[in-house]
C-alpha cells in the first residue's frame, strides 16, 4: 500500500493514511481507485482499450512485450492486473474459452482515462514547427495577475473526464450552469450525461470555482463569472493555462523543467517533490497535470514515458515566464507556495 502512495509513515513512527487514499475512502467508488491505478500503473488503462475483441491474457501479454516493450518474462505480471480489473467490473472472464472481454462498466470506464497508444511510443513529429509566436487571451492573463497572491495546491482537483478532453467537460458544466444553475438540476445533467454521483458533482464544481469560472450565489446555486463566459466565448484550451498556473503547483514550471531535457513523469514527479513544494513524489498528479500541456500542443511524447517541449511550447515559456513568474517559484517550502 505504501507503494501505492495510501499509506505513509508520520513523525511520531506510525502509518496513517495519505489524501488519495482519504479521497477514495470519501468518494465511496471503487472507480476512483481504479483511475489511480490507471495513472500509476504501467500498461493498465490500456489493457481495457485492446478489448476491441475477447482475448486471452498470453494474448494481452504479448501485446505488452511487443508494442509496449514491457520486459516481462512471465505472464504473472499480466494476470495480475486482469484480477484488479476484474475486481473493479471492467472486465470479465470465461472459464470454457479463458478469454477476457470488457464490460459495459468498463466501456464508460475507458472513456475517462488516458491510455498511452502504442503508436505514440515511437518518436512523433511536431506539427506547430511552423509557428511563429503564442498569445494568450489577455483577460486571462489580466486574471492570473490580479489574483497572484492566490495560494497554489498539489491537488489537481476531480473532474469527471479524461484529463485530455477537460475542456470539452467544462464547457457542457458551464453552459448547464448558465441554463439552470440550481445544484439539483447540475445533478440530474451530470448524472445523466457522465453518470456520476452528486459527491463528485460538488468535486468538479469546487475544481471549476477554484479557477474562477463560476462563483456559489447561494448554498443550492452557482453562477457562471465574467471569466467563465469569456472562455465560453473562445473555449480555447491555451485561455485556460494561466488560471491552472494560479491555482495549482508545478504546472508551467513542467515547460521550465522540459527546455533542456526529457523527462518521464517519473522524473517530474521527483522535481515537484525536491523544488517545487510536492510534500511526495506523485506520478498521479504529475500525470494529471502534463495532460493539460499536451493537449494544448506545448508537450508531446518522444516515447511512451518520456516528453519534451514543442516549438509551441518553447515559444509559450520564452514570452510568458516572466509575466509567470516561473524561474521564481523554485522553492524547497512544502505543501503549498504563493507568487513572490
Amino acid at each position: 500500500m505504501s507503494a501505492m502512495s495510501f499509506v505513509k509513515r508520520a513523525s511520531n513512527g506510525k502509518w496513517i493514511l495519505t489524501r488519495e487514499a482519504k479521497l477514495w475512502i470519501d468518494s465511496e467508488d471503487s472507480l476512483y481507485l481504479a483511475a489511480y491505478f490507471c495513472a500509476n500503473v504501467k500498461f493498465f488503462a490500456e489493457i481495457l482499450f485492446y478489448f476491441d475483441s475477447p482475448k486471452t491474457s498470453r494474448e494481452l501479454f504479448n501485446i505488452s512485450i511487443n508494442e509496449y516493450d514491457m520486459a516481462w518474462k512471465i505472464t504473472t505480471t499480466i494476470n495480475n492486473r486482469l484480477v484488479w480489473l476484474r475486481q473493479f467490473g471492467l472486465i470479465e472472464f470465461q472459464e470454457f474459452s479463458l478469454l477476457y472481454s470488457i464490460t459495459e462498466k468498463g466501456k464508460e470506464f475507458l472513456k475517462t482515462v488516458n491510455p498511452i497508444m502504442s503508436e505514440s511510443i515511437m518518436h512523433r513529429e511536431d506539427d506547430t514547427l511552423s509557428e511563429m509566436e503564442v498569445i494568450l487571451d489577455e483577460r486571462f492573463v489580466t486574471y492570473f495577475q490580479e489574483n497572484k497572491n492566490s495560494v497554489r495546491k498539489t491537488g489537481f482537483g476531480y473532474f469527471p473526464c479524461k484529463t485530455n478532453k477537460f475542456e470539452n467537460t467544462l464547457y457542457d458544466f458551464l453552459t448547464q450552469i448558465n441554463n439552470d444553475s440550481k445544484i439539483e438540476a447540475i445533478n440530474e445533467f451530470a448524472l445523466k450525461k457522465y453518470k456520476i454521483k452528486d459527491s463528485s458533482v460538488r468535486s468538479a464544481i469546487n475544481t471549476i470555482s477554484a479557477m474562477g469560472l463560476i462563483e456559489r450565489i447561494t448554498n443550492t446555486s452557482y453562477a457562471v463569472t465574467d471569466l467563465g463566459y469569456s472562455w465560453i466565448e473562445n473555449q480555447s484550451i491555451l485561455s485556460l493555462l494561466p488560471l491552472f498556473q494560479l491555482r495549482y503547483l508545478f504546472f508551467f514550471e513542467i515547460l521550465l523543467e522540459l527546455k533542456d531535457s526529457t523527462l518521464s513523469p517519473k522524473e517530474l514527479a521527483t522535481l515537484a517533490k525536491v523544488s517545487y513544494g510536492f510534500d511526495k513524489e506523485n506520478v498521479f498528479e504529475i500525470n494529471n497535470r502534463i495532460a493539460i500541456p499536451k493537449q494544448a500542443k506545448l508537450v508531446k511524447n518522444l516515447s511512451a514515458e518520456k516528453f519534451t517541449l514543442t516549438n509551441r511550447g518553447k515559444l509559450l515559456l520564452e514570452r510568458y515566464s516572466n509575466i509567470f513568474g516561473i524561474e521564481k517559484l523554485k522553492t524547497n517550502i512544502k505543501g503549498t507556495c504563493r507568487y513572490r
